[in-house]
């Protein structure tokens, strides 16, 4: 049985009165997810995390965005890739993240392979704008209602 620990950045901001929901396209899976950072050695959770999004979206880790102290949800969930093989243990960690920079927020308005999803769409799978959430992560926040359905 392998394991791994996962940090995921549930990064958000509120407009209109609905929350809105970072994913970043990944172009081999064609799937919208959230940044994932897996521990290195001696790395919290948190950390982890921190470092993933500075490098994924290019921003000061120090500046531009504040991960939460103490992560949303922490829990197991156990799969099979692909139906076949080993079964992998999975520690997650969801943890919520607020940009706070004006660079941060422009950064991101210019990233192409990011985009702001209602959390309806988030939590369907089903983006109006098209694409498919990945639905391992819309099960996740639907079975543990980590986020409401906004409109």
């Amino acid at each position: 049985m392998e394991s791994s620990s996962l940090a995921i950045g549930l990064i958000q901001r509120i407009e209109a009165e609905r929350l809105l929901l970072l994913l970043q396209w990944h172009e081999v899976d064609k799937l919208w997810r959230f940044i994932v950072a897996e521990q290195l050695q001696a790395e919290s959770p948190r950390e982890a995390l921190r470092r993933e999004i500075a490098w994924q979206l290019n921003l000061d880790r120090n500046r531009d965005f504040l991960v939460a102290n103490m992560a949303q949800l922490v829990t197991e969930a156990s799969e099979q890739p692909d139906g076949e093989g080993p079964i992998q243990i999975l520690k997650l960690a969801f943890f919520p993240v607020h940009l706070y920079s004006r660079r941060a927020i422009q950064q991101i308005s210019h990233n192409p392979s990011v985009r702001w999803f209602s959390s309806l769409e988030v939590l369907s799978g089903k983006p109006i704008l098209g694409g498919q959430v990945d639905p391992r992560v819309s099960a996740w926040l639907q079975r543990w209602k980590i986020v409401q359905p906004w409109r």
